[in-house]
């Protein structure tokens, strides 16, 4: 505690002072001169100019794939030797908005984009110039979506400037290396108070994207090749290390992100608080700091490490973080009505998480999570610092042996665009492949059935999470029901004994997307033919005689719908049941819950006399709970169809008619009786007609 004292002293503070003055004089500068930059570059290239805005593309990507230490190098020492004199502060602030500047361009074209183009055209064909209506009309729109992502990238343009205490900028980190230099019992106290002021600044700026996001040709290829030639075995050294410290801290943080964003959304409230901490410090700490702690404060208090095992661990904490809040925002993003209905249908929380709300939360994260592997991969030349041994480190060695500085830095710059140009345009392209999920107008053209008929294999799209019709069998990892056994049965009946049957987990909000997008062939899912689907898929005949129903206790004097005349019936939030129970009897009362789970157990609190929903949930949750039942039949016919892409009709056709075999074969009815024979209050025979 003494040391700290004496550590803190007024003189001191006031020289890091001076150098949190000059982080945040460099940042502001970087942030404004970058937004300009990127504004300029992203309207280039969203205008898709012919040549233009290809070049322009290309240069951006070959920027924002290059780690930005490298650029703060080729920007101090290589520039001069172009005739363009610099000094600590022109080559960190060049390099901040080179680097940002084609960060924020692409947030800038993403933002445009997001854009109703029938705004552009309104705007135009009321008379204004292309300008105008981009100035007036889409830019105002545009910010609003860019302001969190915006504020994002400023945060970490802030954290960005520790680099620059490598070409001995005086800022906040190289001010407090000079305090400990003069006494080295100071280490841990300035690396304690840098991190307190960085992330006192960080957090600000996060808390605020947070809140907003709620709310709303010098080069001779001669010599590069005699670079590379001459220091094969150095630069290949580099590059497998790179490789190496990249693969183990994208495992690790991986594992460590995915954890800790399960602990954020567990309902345990220390959970959700450690989750929260260890978020919150290692995403607002520049990771330059971090990887310092472990190779100077570490080896002397704890354990030894080497550069290579320092700067390893401090990327994997770093990068676990931005993963962790990744895939927080995805598994946020999937329903609640997923979970509940997954408990509701016997699953713990557990289970529900890994086979219900994981497997659709992971699909929407890959994207950003492709895009924090390649930062990863660009972060990991602060290992240059720690003597890692990895490409920048080596790069640094043959650039100031050689002299032959731009050259050595170009060459570097490819080992790092071989690494990351192929993993950031894969990502993009599984982006796009991804974001076609929401599009409801894209066809699949080719011929379904031909296409299963010479395959003998049919892909159905399936419900995981709904008992009796489809649920994963946590023993077996298999899903089980009767849509399940439907299906294997008509893919034989459509194709032969020989034909296989194969199954894609689909929910409300996915199944006809995937079925546009042609990753499955037909859905098989409590999908109730209504006419709005109908307008985007073909139906086959009803395979299961769906409607509303009431679920009732079973020494309920509640026998059919006409019993609620003023009595409380309990129903879930955008189910049709709200609306049926007010057509067949307008005088009931009707309590929304959020999910099926609230819903029940307001039932057993009494609160309610039934519970109406879909005949087959009910039928499920009944089967689930003893002592309820089910009364009155359907008062409200929704039958459930298969669905396939609009206008293929050979496919309809043949599901028609392997439907028709299997109602004459028996084999429909034995399934039927199989899943929901002895259920209290089920009609078979109303099923079985």
């Amino acid at each position: 505690m003494e040391t700290f004292i004496h550590a803190y002293s007024w003189v001191d503070i006031r020289f890091l002072l001076q150098g949190l003055w000059v982080t945040i004089y460099i940042s502001l500068i970087s942030i404004a001169l970058s937004f300009v930059v990127g504004l300029i570059l992203g309207l280039i290239r969203y205008t898709k100019i012919k040549y233009v805005s290809a070049i322009v593309g290309f240069i951006i990507d070959i920027i924002r794939n290059l780690p930005l230490l490298l650029i703060i190098f080729f920007t101090y020492f290589g520039l001069p030797q172009l005739g363009i004199v610099t000094n600590p502060t022109t080559a960190s602030i060049a390099a901040l908005v080179i680097f940002e500047g084609a960060m924020l361009a692409e947030i800038v074209r993403s933002g445009i984009g997001s854009v109703d183009p029938g705004q552009m055209e309104g705007a135009r064909s009321n008379g204004m110039s292309y300008g105008q209506a981009m100035y007036h009309v889409v830019m105002p729109q545009a910010l609003n979506h860019m302001i969190p992502a915006l504020l994002a990238q400023f945060v970490s343009l802030v954290k960005d400037t520790s680099l620059a205490t490598i070409i001995v900028l005086p800022e906040l980190l190289y001010n407090a290396q000079i305090i400990y230099s003069q006494n080295t019992t100071y280490l841990i106290p300035m690396y304690v108070i840098i991190a307190i002021m960085y992330f006192v600044v960080c957090f600000c700026l996060s808390t605020i994207a947070n809140y907003l996001q709620k709310k709303y040709n010098f080069l001779s290829p001669f010599y590069m090749w005699q670079i590379i030639t001459n220091n094969w075995g150095s630069f290949l050294t580099g590059f497998w290390n790179t490789i190496l410290c990249s693969i183990i801290a994208l495992i690790f943080s991986l594992i460590l992100g995915v954890f800790f964003a399960l602990l954020e959304v567990a309902p345990t409230k220390f959970g959700k608080i450690v989750a929260k901490v260890y978020i919150a410090i290692f995403r607002n700490i520049p990771l330059l700091v971090i990887v310092m702690i472990f190779y100077l404060i570490v080896p002397r208090y704890i354990v030894k490490l080497s550069g290579f095992q320092a700067g390893t661990i401090g990327l994997t904490l770093y990068t676990s973080a931005f993963i962790a809040e990744t895939v927080r925002a995805g598994i946020s993003s999937i329903s609640t009505g997923q979970m509940e209905g997954a408990r509701s249908n016997g699953m713990t929380y557990t289970q529900a998480m890994r086979y219900v709300i994981l497997p659709q939360a992971m699909k929407i994260v890959i994207p950003p999570l492709g895009n924090q592997f390649v930062n990863l991969v660009k972060n990991s030349s602060v290992l240059a610092f720690v003597a890692g041994f990895d490409l920048m480190y080596q790069a640094q060695l043959i650039a100031f042996s050689t002299f032959r500085t731009i050259d050595t830095y170009v060459v570097v710059g490819l080992f790092y665009l071989i690494l990351t140009l192929p993993l950031s345009y894969y990502m993009r392209h599984l982006e796009k492949k991804l974001a076609q999920y929401t599009a409801c107008g894209k066809r699949n053209n080719q011929n379904v059935y031909q296409k299963v008929k010479e395959s003998k294999h049919i892909i159905w799209g399936v419900r995981a999470d709904t008992r009796l019709f489809g649920l994963t069998n946590v023993k077996t990892g298999k899903i089980e029901g009767f849509e399940i056994d439907l299906a294997h049965a008509l893919t034989k009946q459509m194709l032969g004994k020989d034909a296989t049957a194969s199954f894609v987990t689909t929910t409300a909000n996915t199944r006809i997307p995937l079925l546009k997008n042609g990753n499955i062939d037909a859905v098989l899912a409590t999908m109730t033919i209504t006419p709005e689907r109908a307008k985007q898929v073909d139906f086959s005949k009803p395979y299961f005689p769906a409607g509303s129903s009431l679920l009732v206790p079973d020494n309920s004097k509640i026998k059919n719908v006409k019993d609620l005349n003023g009595e409380t019936v309990l129903a879930v939030k955008g189910t049709t049941a709200v609306n049926d129970v007010h057509k067949f009897e307008p005088k009931a009362r009707v309590l929304q819950y959020d999910d099926y789970g609230q819903a029940m157990s307001a039932l057993k609190a009494n609160q309610g006399v039934a519970l109406t929903t879909d005949n087959g949930l009910l039928a499920g949750i009944a089967q689930e709970n003893p002592g309820y039942k089910l009364v009155g039949g359907v008062y409200n016919n929704a039958p459930y169809g298969i669905a396939v892409n609009k206008g293929q009709k050979d496919m309809v056709d043949h599901i028609n008619k392997a439907l028709d075999q299997l109602k004459k074969n028996g084999t429909y009815d034995r399934l039927i009786k199989k899943w929901f024979a002895g259920i209290p209050g089920f009609s078979l025979k109303g099923v079985l007609k």
